[in-house]
């Protein structure tokens, strides 16, 4: 069917039709017991136009939806809980205040049959940090425990409504029917587009890097794990409206024969590492939210593990972890962002960019490096979210490594001095841009060095390949394929300590000529 308006009642019925199927069928998308509802939402009645922000008790469980959407660049008035308006959304938000998609969000809740929305807007209080670092923390749970989450991803900003005239597609067609008694009939309808079509995952937390959508909404940081970990999710696109749960993706132009369900019921459970490399892969208005953003399934694998979390890192698991790279080394070679201290530069977080973060597949045979200590200085309540400080103290192998620029290709290359090696063997990622730099011994003492480059800082160029500076190279662990270790430079803000350049992968046949020249010690980097 092809409904020219998002506020056609076909498509409400759409959606229910979809409710109710998975409400029947879709054992892995019910809740084990009844749901908790967040510490604020709003009371919705949209038939009064009616409004205002409601405080349920601690215990309290009901049913509410949540809306996901884009803050972008609206009204230069925002609409906003804040400390000098939160008694008064008490008794009344003007529904004339509302911007076009809460209104529209609002319609649909109370179509839907339900009497509360959370929207973070209205229901964090804007210009309390301390309540916005708690509540940020609760961001995963409140989507996951929405009855609802309602996706704005045809809308840049609030102003920009949902329910609204579906532009006329050109993939829209004709068929022409003749009938039994010789009448002649028709019926119209879309083609489906490649970006249309995504892959079918019987998932716990739905696949959502296999789609194609374009739309601005889904390459957003903050929504990831909004979209991720919600167990209803209707997505307003701009020529139609999906729905998606963990069991069934539904378009509403789809014929009932071509609804497309999972092929077994076993459930792939993401690992951390998989949050990591599509969340990195999203873009991020303040460079700060890098680990906010991503709080609120940090707070849940942190239940369910009982594991330390160590920005963006786990314990556990500590040394492995530290093998992170990104997947397109030379963009992130040429890659200078201003500084600003957002993580330790062994976290994957510290690099400010949007790049998408990965994992050798291979098992580690060896664990190579000991962590002796670990730790980081939160910067507000939320642990889970920005920190202000951090190190990790290991014993391994350590060795002096040369690093060169390539001229050729205007890409940074690593030599080990005095070792034959397999040809093509070493292979090094860097973070983000480096340069020559000052790090500090223990003593105080400046060394020249290599540091991390940022876009607002003077830098000295690295000198060709037969100039020499000393960085060095910390074992981490071996696999089936290779050896792995970071590159470290000496810190310049820290006396004695090690700051992350990058990663470095060789041969495992060249182990014993790598290591030859190698000491055992133990190593801060922060």
């Amino acid at each position: 069917m092809i409904f020219n308006h998002s506020n056609d009642q076909s498509v409400y019925d759409f959606i229910s039709n979809c409710i109710s199927e998975c409400e029947k069928a879709h054992a892995s998308c019910q809740a084990l017991s009844p749901l908790p509802l967040p510490k604020r939402l709003l009371y919705v009645n949209e038939t009064k136009h009616s409004c205002r922000l409601v405080e349920p008790r601690q215990d309290q469980q009901g049913a509410y939806t949540a809306l996901s959407y884009c803050w972008g660049k609206g009204s230069p008035d925002p609409l906003l809980l804040t400390q000098d308006n939160y008694d008064s959304f008490k008794d009344n938000i003007s529904w004339d205040r509302l911007p076009r998609l809460f209104q529209d969000a609002i319609k649909i809740t109370s179509h839907l049959g339900v009497d509360y929305i959370w929207i973070d807007s209205l229901c964090i209080i804007q210009d309390d940090k301390q309540n916005w670092e708690i509540e940020s923390q609760n961001m995963a749970s409140i989507f996951e425990n929405a009855h609802i989450t309602i996706v704005a991803a045809s809308t840049p900003n609030p102003e920009t409504p949902i329910l609204r005239r579906r532009a006329q597609s050109e993939e829209k067609v004709k068929f022409d029917f003749t009938e039994r008694d010789h009448s002649k009939s028709y019926l119209f309808s879309r083609l489906t587009t490649p970006e249309d079509m995504f892959n079918l995952y019987p998932i716990k937390v739905k696949q959502v890097s296999s789609r194609g959508w374009r739309e601005v909404l889904y390459q957003r940081g903050w929504t990831f794990q909004e979209d991720l970990l919600a167990r209803h999710t209707i997505h307003y696109l701009p020529q139609r409206v999906v729905w998606e749960c963990r069991m069934l993706h539904d378009d509403e132009r789809q014929l009932l024969g071509n609804r497309r369900l999972p092929k077994s019921l076993d459930q792939t459970v993401w690992t951390w590492r998989e949050f990591v490399k599509a969340y990195t892969y999203r873009d991020l208005t303040y460079i700060s939210d890098k680990l906010p953003a991503v709080s609120g399934i940090a707070n849940m694998v942190s239940q369910k593990t009982g594991d330390e979390y160590l920005a963006g890192l786990w314990r556990s698991s500590l040394v492995s972890d530290l093998g992170w790279q990104f997947a397109y080394s030379s963009t992130a070679e040429r890659t200078c962002p201003p500084r600003k201290y957002i993580a330790p530069s062994w976290s994957w977080a510290s690099v400010a960019t949007r790049q998408a973060i990965g994992y050798s597949g291979e098992t580690i045979l060896n664990t190579l490096a000991t962590v002796i200590d670990a730790d980081v200085t939160l910067k507000g309540r939320n642990r889970f979210g920005e920190v202000s400080d951090g190190f990790v103290q290991l014993r391994g192998f350590i060795r002096e490594l040369k690093l060169y620029r390539n001229d050729m290709c205007e890409l940074f290359e690593a030599d080990l001095p005095g070792c034959q090696i397999t040809a093509g063997s070493l292979h090094f990622s860097a973070d983000m841009g480096i340069c020559s730099g000052d790090g500090l011994l223990e003593s105080g003492a400046i060394t020249p060095t290599v540091c991390r480059r940022y876009a607002d800082e003077k830098y000295t160029p690295i000198p060709g390949k037969n100039a020499y500076l000393r960085v060095f190279l910390v074992i981490l662990y071996e696999t089936s394929e290779c050896i792995t270790g970071l590159v470290l430079g000496r810190s310049p803000r820290v006396r004695g300590a090690y700051e992350r350049l990058g990663l470095l992968e060789f041969d495992s046949r060249d182990f014993e000529t790598v290591m030859r020249p190698a000491v055992e010690s133990t190593i801060t980097i922060v």
